[in-house]
């Protein structure tokens, strides 16, 4: 009867545990106390983090820049005044120091660094008990589910653990139905000894299968294997395979989570639990507002679980270069070589099969008007003379071989007069490079064709009505001895100009629209031969700081200009070329300083170094 009564009381001490417990799960999360969200607090110092960025080895204590006046500046390192320990002139601002709900993240190369708090309560963290938060992220109409976060008591956690325990075992009692059949679920001894006395040619002991073979009495290895089969063994087997979904829910209460989030932990010295939580994330065209939210679940190793009521939603802003992208149109532009050709024929006359320019009134003339087109060239104020090309004409009549080099030297000849023209008055007024070419051409048939087709006397041959052989030579075969002179020019200091067509350029549009959509690597692609401001927010958001650098001092200098340089040699951790850029972009456009307040990468300097608006 004593044995009895022991019995009853340890039941009913057990029963009240397990009631208490159940119990405790409602009560607990029904208290005012509850789970909190909070951005990452800078004031914090009761654990250890990574602010390095923002707190710079860099230790300069005060420079002189130059303003965008011109005017020099001294910027002093904020200090803590030694009597009240305060930071003199020190202004709070947000971005500095958080609080708020919402908060400011750079982007760096395609990728968003999130930071939040935490904060779990005492009264969620019980030996017996799991807690477990679900962080998710909503990005436009994207929801992103983050790795969750699971609190086990040491209670909570060998509960599991017997329970894993005891499903494996479970699991080890199954025997596996394709693993040594005979071995497994025959009667083994009593299938030797038949097989050694009946069918001692079988080898199937050996796995090696004969279904021809039988023995006198007509029995074939199948049949014999079946007969010392333990049936009842391998019904059990199979149920047990069967059952093995019921063995996992009654052996673990509470499974294990996968892919669980690990980050710093610290224990308040009130018991509450404080969980920095970091999560990389990609950005994209929706990544200008991300909204967090948390979600909680309590549970027992009985397996019960509660929902936890967590605070309010968290809210980033991510600074990001694409806000300072120029939408300004672009249009196709062509470069078109600015060349021109300007023709002059002499009429030098050249005795025939001679190469000397005669001394006469009429080549007098000419030599004087070659003189003053060059002269007339050379007084353009926008171009210059690159090259002269000389052609010189001989008439049909003698071999191929005279007529060649007879007009090879009057161009040669030519040649002469014109160099003797260019290192007069005139050399200061032209180009000193000039390329003078010589080209000889020899008369045919055809030319002097072309000279009788615009001349009245072609009648007159014709008709035959003059002796033609003697108008041919006293007439026009003087005209086919001409001399033709190319010059050559280019617009000075400038051989090329620009121009732009009314069609916008719809590669440029593409890389603006990729560049929106923060897909940078293809937008650089398109935009790296343009080498414009657009071009080097791309090489930025690619942390590709050098080359953005390279463009940003290559083009026109502008508030946003200096603002991008500003965050680019803060970067760098050349914090004086910073400032000074700062303070020039912020004086030419104050609404950049309250940016600036809300941008991570250059928010530090305004706090350490004291800088206020406009000043």
């Amino acid at each position: 009867m004593k044995y009895k009564s022991t019995i009853l009381a340890f039941i009913i001490i057990i029963s009240i545990s397990i009631i208490g417990c159940d119990i405790l799960i409602y009560s607990d999360i029904t208290k005012k106390e509850l789970p909190t969200i909070s951005h990452l607090d800078r004031s914090m110092s009761s654990y250890s983090l990574d602010y390095s960025k923002n707190e710079s080895d860099n230790d300069i204590k005060s420079f002189i820049i130059k303003n965008s006046k011109g005017e020099d500046v001294l910027i002093n390192r904020a200090i803590k005044d030694s009597t009240t320990g305060q930071m003199i002139a020190h202004r709070e601002l947000n971005g500095i120091v958080i609080s708020a709900k919402s908060h400011t993240v750079s982007e760096r190369e395609g990728i968003i660094n999130l930071d939040f708090m935490i904060s779990i309560p005492q009264s969620l963290i019980k030996s017996d008990c799991q807690t477990i938060f679900k962080p998710l992220l909503v990005r436009g109409k994207d929801t992103i589910r983050l790795r969750s976060i699971a609190l086990s008591g040491q209670n909570f956690y060998k509960a599991q653990k017997r329970g894993y325990a005891k499903y494996e075992q479970y699991l080890n009692s199954i025997i596996p139905e394709h693993e040594n059949e005979i071995e497994n679920f025959t009667y083994i001894n009593d299938l030797i000894i038949f097989l050694d006395r009946y069918l001692p040619q079988s080898k199937i002991l050996e796995g090696k299968k004969d279904p021809e073979l039988k023995n006198e009495y007509g029995l074939t290895e199948e049949e014999v294997i079946n007969y010392y089969k333990k049936w009842w063994l391998i019904k059990r087997n199979r149920k047990k395979i069967e059952q093995i979904p019921q063995a996992y829910n009654k052996y673990i209460k509470t499974p294990y989570i996968k892919d669980l989030k690990l980050d710093s932990i610290v224990r308040k010295a009130n018991g509450s639990i404080l969980y920095h939580y970091t999560q990389q994330l990609n950005s994209s065209e929706k990544t200008g507002k991300i909204d967090l939210f948390l979600t909680g679940v309590l549970k027992n190793s009985r397996g019960l679980t509660r929902s936890i009521k967590c605070s309010d939603s968290l809210t980033y802003y991510v600074s990001s270069m694409i806000n300072f992208i120029d939408t300004t149109p672009v249009y196709y532009k062509t470069i078109v070589p600015i060349k021109i050709d300007e023709s002059y024929t002499s009429d030098i006359s050249f005795a025939q099969n001679s190469a000397i320019i005669e001394s006469s009134d009429k080549n007098n003339i000419e030599i004087n008007n070659i003189q003053n087109k060059i002269l007339a060239i050379s007084q353009l104020e926008k171009y210059k003379i690159d090259s002269i090309i000389i052609t010189a004409n001989t008439s049909p009549e003698g071999s191929y071989k005279i007529n060649k080099d007879l007009s090879q030297n009057r161009a040669y000849t030519v040649k002469t007069l014109i160099d003797s023209i260019l290192s007069n008055k005139l050399k200061d007024r032209i180009s000193n490079n000039i390329t003078i070419r010589c080209h000889s051409k020899i008369g045919t048939q055809n030319d002097l064709i072309s000279i009788l087709e615009n001349n009245e006397d072609r009648e007159l041959l014709l008709y035959g009505e003059i002796d033609q052989k003697r108008l041919i030579q006293e007439r026009y075969y003087p005209k086919m001895r001409s001399v033709k002179i190319d010059f050559n020019l280019s617009k000075i200091d400038n051989y090329a100009d620009t121009i732009y067509s009314n069609q916008l350029d719809t590669i440029y549009i593409q890389a603006i629209d990729l560049l929106k959509k923060r897909d940078y690597n293809k937008a650089l692609e398109l935009l790296k031969d343009y080498r414009d401001l657009n071009c080097a927010i791309a090489y930025m958001s690619l942390a590709r700081d050098h080359s953005a650098l390279d463009i940003l001092n290559s083009i026109k200098d502008t508030p946003t200009s200096h603002y991008l340089k500003a965050i680019i040699y803060a970067r760098l951790n050349n914090e004086k070329l910073a400032v000074e850029n700062f303070i020039i972009a912020t004086d030419q456009n104050p609404s950049l300083f309250y940016r600036a307040i809300l941008d991570p990468e250059i928010s530090f300097i305004i706090q350490k170094y004291n800088i206020h608006p406009n000043e």
